[in-house]
């Protein structure tokens, strides 16, 4: 739910890059520019799926120390 004193920063007309709009959705909800959103007939067609998964491994030294 939208909390209505919340500050919205207005929708840019364009923007310079794929980049720049990235950082502006990533840091918004949609939910608050619902007035600017259509209806669409699009299909979305994913072709695969990408799993990021951090992890941290341990190295043994040649004496047999872990680092």
């Amino acid at each position: 739910m939208r909390d209505k004193d919340k500050a919205i920063d207005p929708l840019p007309d364009s923007f310079e890059s794929e980049e720049k709009a990235g950082e502006f959705w990533d840091a918004q909800s949609t939910m608050d520019y619902q007035e600017y959103l259509e209806p669409t007939n699009d299909k979305i067609e994913i072709g695969e799926r990408v799993f990021e998964v951090q992890f941290r491994t341990r190295c043994l030294t040649p004496r047999g120390n872990v680092r």
